[in-house]
Parts: C-alpha cells; structure tokens; sequence
C-alpha cells in the first residue's frame, strides 16, 4: 500500500491527467486571525475521511469523489473556533496542493 503523496495526488485528482506537483511538498503555515496552524495534504484528507460534506455556496473541493466546502475542511483541519471568510480557506486549502473548483466553473454531473 502507498500511501505516499502521489498516491494521494492520483486519488484526488484522478480526472485531471497530471500528478506532478499537485500535493504541497511540505506542511503549510495557515494564518487565521491571530493564530497559526501547521497542516498538510494528509491533514486535510483526514479530515474529508470523517466529516460529512455540507452544502456547497460557491467553491468545493473534491476529495475521494466527495465535495467539501473550503471553509469545512480548514476549520475542522484547524479545530480553529475564529471567524475567516472563503477566500482564506481557498488560499489556504490551495496552497497545500487541492484545487478549489468555483460552482460557477463546473459541470452539473446529476
């Protein structure tokens, strides 16, 4: 079992083609308000593995075929009780390597 980053890459990302630098290559520090948190790719994976995906407002994140809100899976990767906008959790969430998919950008797949 490989449970290394380009295993994960390739669960993740299996309809983009390309794997190479997909996955940060080290932990991230996430800035929210005056704390700071320490995550990675693996961090956030965890986190999708245990929560259940709520309602998508305007970006998602895919993770194993499952779409999570950005701001659900930082603030449960964080256990952060600070308030932060989106923008935070796409900045943050793209750093570590996911892509952040606007609503607006994806194809209805029902």
């Amino acid at each position: 079992a490989h449970l290394g980053h380009e295993w994960l890459a390739e669960c993740i990302y299996t309809d983009e083609g390309k794997r190479e630098n997909v996955m940060a290559p080290s932990p991230q520090r996430i800035k929210i308000k005056s704390e700071e948190h320490v995550l990675t790719p693996e961090d956030i994976i965890k986190v999708a593995r245990t929560e259940s995906p709520r309602k998508i407002n305007a970006y998602f994140v895919e993770i194993e075929g499952r779409r999570f809100p950005p701001k659900q899976l930082l603030r449960a990767a964080t256990k952060t009780n600070q308030p932060f906008d989106t923008g935070v959790a796409v900045r943050a969430l793209q750093a570590l390597g996911f892509k952040v998919i606007s609503l607006a950008d994806s194809p209805r797949t029902e």
